[in-house]
């Protein structure tokens, strides 16, 4: 099955396959700081 056809299947951009996730730089000394705050 082609690329095209799977990503359409499942209603996801091509693009989505190809870009590896970017994390955030702070995300850790954010999700710290929610849990102190909870």
């Amino acid at each position: 099955m082609s690329e095209r056809r799977a990503c359409r299947t499942l209603g996801q951009h091509r693009s989505t396959q190809r870009k590896v996730p970017q994390g955030r730089v702070d995300e850790q000394r954010l999700t710290d700081d929610i849990i102190a705050l909870a």
